[in-house]
């Protein structure tokens, strides 16, 4: 059993270091270790979790190496040499899966996951911070602060492993220089200098302060965590739960306690002094204050269906709150990739329209050399300088239409962290729909489909329980009653007694109130079904569309991608004839805005295709 465990471990630190961790499927997994997926499953919950035990592994075993290198009887310089090579041989050996940890842990760990990782670090650092102990022994260091040294020596093993070094042109990863490093920490430390304080400070910032970047996986997990509307429908959920437990207690006995205080203005009987009746009565009857308790027992024996049909209501009111939650749980993911779409349509526009003011620049810088030799005329230069202008104003726009995009995702995903980015393409994978198949799941799986067949049972329990009021009732009740004129005396005096009670109830007419309510649950069936029709039609007429844009934007993409190519050729051969005085400025500008308008139609058409899947998967009720 374990060895399958260990199987599992391995072959997904192989998978995560040669695919992204998004897109090392279970299955792959599954397969790389020679077991089903059902086996996986068997001593993992999910990819999340197996993550987290991979790395809680590989956290163990480099405080066990750091561990083994503390116990080394050699000097301190030594030991850092010792320390150096385990710390950076390690880590590189398991470089792809502590990138993950760094770079999208904080994103797809549970919070208890975090935390057990930072314990694991801090029993690591601990380790470090008593062989940095061992230097201060030896005066290497001038001050008494182990956990300082121990801090800098991770972040500058961490920066070189992780090209925290990369704009100071210093080898990293593999080809790092240990003793050159080795040297910095010791020397500048050692000097207190006040680069490798600055160094330590920015390494650190690096490392807590790290942009979080989110996938389109990961904006859609923010938002069935964190968005109001799902929220609404989750506590329906809990509201419709706990309706159902109330309907099934009208089945149940009800027993209630309940104590009584009675004061009289006179007593029930004034008997004369020394009167003594040849018969026991209560000494509540004789007396201005009464004491009394009494203990309530009532069920009912058969009420028509009337109490079957309320748990019936309670439960399919139940189905109808899941379906409601499904149903915005998918629009919610559709309204994430729809935005998340949007925003990287808009980032492919702003580099479009940047590229397309580049390319406006070098025309007008190229026409200007023109004019100055007398190949161009000064309305040339005049269209071309209009047309930079043109390029800029449009870049502007889309830079704030990117803003404006960027607020809509993060409303959308409940998020108020503006210095979030995200990160995706806007691909084209091929897929195959057959229309008759999309309707056929479209009209069994919809949730609205779903809440309509639920709702009409509930109006068809409704007239069956308006229809049992003309039934008969049948309960029975029984109670234990005790009284006394005082509350302290023996327990014997008390006046104690029972009843039972056996209750047949039929209406006899009731004002035609019955009647009304039968007539209304007929009309209020008859409009769910036809408000059945009408969404089973409104369903067909979505899932047409959205096919129809499906296959336009699927068509539409090889043309587009073509006429990009085709555009950026000619626009080379135009700037190319234009140097040689072969095309006026006019037609050059013609060329650019081809492209531009070739490149704007090409991501439109990826955009629109996109969205059209995730149309298409929505309508289906995925």
């Amino acid at each position: 059993m374990e060895n399958h465990r260990l199987k599992i471990l391995e072959s997904a630190k192989e998978l995560f270091s040669t695919k992204d961790y998004h897109q090392c499927l279970i299955e792959d997994i599954a397969r790389k270790a020679g077991i089903g997926k059902g086996t996986f499953y068997l001593y993992f919950k999910d990819k999340k979790d197996l993550l987290a035990q991979i790395l809680y592994k590989l956290l163990d075993e480099l405080a066990d190496k750091i561990r083994g290198v503390r116990a080394k009887k050699v000097d301190f310089k030594k030991q850092m040499v010792f320390l150096l090579e385990e710390v950076i041989s390690f880590l590189n050996s398991n470089n792809s899966i502590f990138s993950v940890m760094h770079r999208e842990g904080p994103l797809i760990l549970e919070k208890d996951v975090q935390i057990e990782l930072h314990k694991k670090m801090e029993v690591m650092i601990s380790e470090i911070v008593l062989i940095m102990k061992r230097g201060i022994k030896e005066s290497i260091f001038r001050e008494d602060n182990p956990m300082f040294y121990a801090i800098v020596f991770t972040s500058l093993v961490h920066g070189s492993l992780f090209e925290g070094f990369k704009e100071m042109s210093v080898p990293t990863g593999k080809n790092i220089n240990k003793k050159k490093l080795l040297d910095i920490f010791l020397y500048g430390v050692a000097k207190r200098t006040v680069a490798i304080c600055i160094l330590a400070l920015f390494l650190l910032s690096q490392t807590l302060f790290a942009q979080s970047i989110f996938t389109l996986e990961d904006c859609i997990k923010s938002a069935l965590e964190n968005n109001p509307q799902i929220k609404v429908a989750e506590q329906k959920i809990k509201s419709a739960r706990a309706k159902k437990l109330e309907a099934f207690s009208t089945l149940l006995p009800k027993l209630s306690l309940s104590g009584t205080y009675t004061k009289l203005s006179k007593p029930t009987f004034e008997l004369p002094p020394g009167m003594v009746l040849p018969f026991d009565i209560s000494p509540a009857m004789t007396s201005t204050e009464i004491y009394g308790g009494k203990l309530a027992l009532q069920q009912p024996l058969f009420m028509s269906g009337r109490l079957y049909q309320v748990n019936r209501q309670a439960y399919f009111g139940y189905e109808v709150t899941q379906e409601e939650y499904r149903k915005t749980k998918n629009d919610l993911i559709y309204n994430v990739q729809e935005s998340f779409y949007r925003y990287l349509l808009t980032e492919k526009t702003l580099e479009i329209a940047d590229e397309g003011f580049a390319v406006s620049e070098n025309h007008f810088k190229v026409t200007q050399a023109l004019y100055n030799e007398g190949k161009a005329s000064g309305y040339d230069v005049s269209r071309a300088r209009v047309a930079v202008s043109n390029a800029k104003v449009n870049l502007l726009r889309v830079e704030n239409g990117l803003k404006l995009a960027k607020q809509l995702l993060l409303n959308v995903i409940n998020s108020e962290d503006k210095s979030m980015e995200f990160k995706g393409e806007l691909e084209y994978i091929p897929l195959d729909y057959n229309y008759k198949d999309l309707l056929d799941s479209g009209l069994k799986n919809r949730p609205e489909i779903r809440q309509l067949e639920f709702q009409k049972k509930i109006m068809s329990g409704m007239v069956k329980m308006s229809k049992a009021e003309y039934g008969p009732s049948l309960l029975v009740s029984g109670s234990r009653d005790l009284q006394n004129a005082e509350w302290s005396s023996d327990w014997s005096t008390w006046d104690d007694r029972w009843s039972a009670s056996l209750v047949f109830q039929i209406s006899i007419f009731n004002g035609f109130s019955t009647y009304s309510k039968v007539r209304q649950a007929k009309a209020n069936l008859k409009q769910t079904e036809f408000s059945s029709v009408q969404v089973r039609q409104m369903i067909e007429l979505e899932l047409e569309k959205t096919y129809y844009d499906y296959e336009q934007a699927k068509k539409s993409i090889e043309a587009q991608k073509e006429n990009v190519d085709t555009a950026k050729d000619n626009l080379e051969i135009a700037e190319k004839r234009y140097a040689l005085g072969l095309m006026s400025s006019l037609e050059v500008r013609d060329v650019q805005l081809a492209l531009t308008q070739a490149e704007l139609n090409y991501q439109q058409s990826l955009y629109d295709y996109n969205t059209a899947v995730a149309g298409l998967d929505r309508a289906m009720g995925k």
